[in-house]
């Protein structure tokens, strides 16, 4: 049995079970770790670089968040 959480193993062991490799040429994965390589790259000159700032309405908004949560059960 599986879920759509650990779809990664189930895939890996139908693979093994079938006799195939294992794809080495994975694309997606190649431009996810070249991106970042990139970002890093530029986080060394501009440490902020792909991070998010926090406006003045945006904080006004989350001093109003509740900061305890009352749960009812049925």
């Amino acid at each position: 049995m599986t879920n759509a959480f650990n779809w990664k193993q189930y895939t890996d062991e139908e693979r093994v079970k079938r006799g195939e490799t294992k794809n080495e040429n994975n694309t997606a994965l190649k431009r996810s770790l070249a991106s970042s390589k990139a970002v890093e790259r530029i986080r060394e000159d501009t440490p902020k670089y792909g991070t998010l700032a926090i406006s003045g309405k945006t904080a006004s908004m989350l001093a109003q968040k509740p900061k305890q949560f009352k749960i009812h059960k049925q």
